[in-house]
């Protein structure tokens, strides 16, 4: 009878440990799949901001140029000169102006992208999903505009870019462990919480190339019980 039970309990042992390790790898596979998809949406706008930055630059040299040379016209008394250079300085800021919107609009995309993710639930699952913010919260592109207070700014990646850009998805699923006969297994716990982490973040390949990466937590598994 002894050998029985323990049979029993072996079998039965080995059956709820495939279970969890099924449901782990489960959890695994959609954490990781969602943080590296995030952080591949991110990469389009963010690269199509970079791509903007030689047309920035551009209407910056020509304002500083129409610039000087509108001050010399002024000071030698050339009027009509003076007038002509103040409707291109006026054409030149119209179109620094309609830069900086299509920057704004594609940062504004990546927020949206963001947004979209952390509130997007898992069809059919009562997995419970968090999003978890690191540093530089604000930015959802860690990307710094350069000269500050031009408008039309250039854009390169942010010091400890890795860091400042990573983000991190949290997720936990409850396995229980009800289908056990009871008297086998009074006492112990009814139910498992498997709760998974992962982040991912940006890597430069090339001057337009940029790469998700995952990147190790500290405490990527965790683990609770419960008799609820």
């Amino acid at each position: 009878m002894a050998l029985a039970t323990l049979v029993i309990w072996v079998f039965l042992g080995v059956g709820a440990m495939g279970h969890i390790l099924k449901e782990k790898m489960k959890l695994s596979s959609h954490c990781v799949h969602r943080v590296l998809r995030l952080q591949n949406d991110l990469k389009k706008p963010l690269v199509q901001i970079l791509k903007l930055n030689p047309r920035a630059k551009r209407l910056r040299v020509q304002q500083a140029q129409t610039q000087k040379r509108l001050a010399r016209a002024v000071a030698t008394g050339n009027e009509a000169l003076a007038a002509v250079l103040t409707a291109r300085l006026i054409w030149i800021a119209n179109q620094q102006l309609l830069l900086r919107a299509k920057q704004e609009g594609l940062f504004l995309q990546a927020g949206l992208l963001r947004q979209e993710f952390h509130h997007q639930s898992i069809p059919g699952s009562r997995q419970v999903q968090k999003w978890t913010h690191y540093p530089d919260e604000s930015k959802t592109l860690a990307l710094t505009a350069y000269p500050p207070g031009s408008l039309s700014p250039s854009y390169k990646p942010s010091m400890n870019f890795s860091n400042l850009q990573k983000k991190s998805y949290k997720i936990s699923k409850q396995i229980s462990f009800g289908f056990l006969p009871e008297r086998f297994f009074s006492g112990l716990p009814k139910f498992l919480k498997l709760n998974r982490s992962c982040t991912a973040t940006l890597k430069k390949q090339g001057e337009f190339r940029w790469t998700p990466i995952l990147k190790k937590d500290k405490a990527s598994w965790r683990f609770s019980y419960g008799s609820a």
